[in-house]
């Protein structure tokens, strides 16, 4: 039997994106919903519990409506309102919901614990929110010469066909890590049998390693990016992004992302009343989008060409006064277009781009440990319109200045 659901505009859309939902209640896996765009979604009760599958289409009919739900638009974080008359209608099928955390040679085991513990909590929040005959099981799974054993198991007594099966981040940069071939067949073993792989930060490496990740779309620690690209050329890398979900495969950011992936798998496994439910108790905000507040915007210094670094140096001590092109050919007793050839070989950055890099970079650092005005921070790095500066910071870090300044202000800046 098909119930009819509605939905009902909420957040940040148009009227036109209104859409009407038809879903199986009782059968989720039988359920068909329409809502205009082409993606893919989930319904749930007021409970949070899951109550259909759904994909998105072409609104039909106004339906008739009782009682309130969800529909979280997971892809894009769109938020609707619905109703269903059968919202009860749902099996609770938890013999899938078991994270296998993988620990491979040198990974971070404080990902490990705390990725534990967010599936430990979001289970308690399960019981308190009247579900307490479901729970995420956890285990931990160590590398030897020859298998993958279980070394943990927080549900023991049944045999595992973990649901997910994760890759913590390293704690060696990737160049240094070792191929393990054991681990890589256990891993596409796992996702022969339906397993969801999931890596983040330097874990990404290990999982590209099964070949899983050739022409889909993921990301890692934006420090890892050129190294990534160099030996796994085929993978659509995209490091803005904090947490990337490929449906089967899902990738995470930087060392401190295991958060963000964690409670991204909770919502996706019981839905975002309780993500939010366990991220409230975690004293932690929802998930994070984007990683880009966060990537260095200035390549290394570590190049051998001194000419270069001396073009660098002396950019960052004369940075308010603007040095231009000539002034840094004569500093460094070079030709202008033999230093901006240099310079872009050494740098991967053209001297104009280092140079509005480091004003970036020199600005947001005033503004995470200062009170400066932004007109005094933009006067000190060499613009005398804020505008323009204001413009760029933005498309850099994909924050504006005042909200650059709210979230990494330090508590010395604070006590000014």
């Amino acid at each position: 039997m098909l119930t009819v659901l509605a939905l009902r505009y909420e957040a940040m859309y148009a009227v036109s994106t209104l859409g009407w939902v038809v879903a199986g209640a009782a059968r989720p896996e039988l359920a068909v919903a329409l809502v205009v765009d082409a993606r893919i979604g989930a319904v749930e009760d007021t409970a949070g519990r899951r109550v259909a599958r759904l994909s998105f289409g072409t609104p039909p009919l106004i339906p008739d409506a009782s009682s309130i739900g969800r529909v979280d638009r997971k892809a894009r974080r769109r938020v609707f309102t619905m109703v269903t008359s059968d919202s009860d209608e749902v099996d609770h099928d938890t013999r899938s919901r078991e994270i296998a955390i993988v620990q491979y040679p040198d990974c971070q085991l404080a990902a490990v614990y705390g990725l534990t513990d967010v599936f430990r909590i979001a289970t308690e929040q399960l019981a308190l929110a009247g579900r307490s005959n479901e729970h995420i099981r956890v285990s931990h799974w160590v590398w030897s010469e020859e298998a993958v054993t279980c070394s943990y198991d927080s549900h023991p007594g049944t045999p595992h066909k973990p649901s997910h099966v994760l890759f913590p981040p390293s704690l060696i940069p990737p160049e240094r890590m070792s191929t393990v071939r054991a681990l890589r067949d256990w891993a596409l073993e796992q996702r022969h049998n339906g397993a969801t792989l999931c890596a983040l930060c330097a874990g990404v490496f290990v999982l590209a390693e099964t070949g899983v990740l050739e022409r889909r779309h993921a990301t890692t620690h934006w420090a890892f990016v050129d190294e990534f690209k160099k030996r796994f050329p085929g993978v659509l890398l995209d490091a803005e992004q904090m947490v990337i979900d490929e449906g089967d495969v899902v990738t995470a950011a930087g060392i401190m992302a295991w958060l963000d992936l964690g409670l991204s798998i909770v919502e996706s496994m019981l839905g975002p009343s309780i993500m939010l439910r366990t991220a409230k108790f975690m004293i932690a905000d929802a998930p994070r989008s984007q990683q880009l507040p966060y990537i260095e915007l200035l390549p290394s210094t570590e190049h051998h060409d001194e000419v270069v670094r001396l073009a660098q140096q002396t950019l960052d001590l004369e940075l308010a006064s603007a040095p231009s092109l000539a002034h840094l050919a004569n500093v460094t007793a070079t030709h202008p277009r033999t230093l901006q050839r240099r310079f872009l070989q050494a740098t991967g950055l053209s001297i104009t781009q280092y140079a509005q890099r480091l004003r970036i970079e020199r600005a947001t650092y005033a503004l995470a440990t200062t009170q400066d005005s932004f007109e005094k921070i933009a006067h000190s790095v060499g613009y005398d319109d804020p505008t323009t500066l204001r413009r760029l910071i933005r498309r850099e870090t994909g924050l504006s200045p005042a909200e650059h300044r709210r979230k990494f202000s330090t508590a010395s800046a604070t006590a000014q």
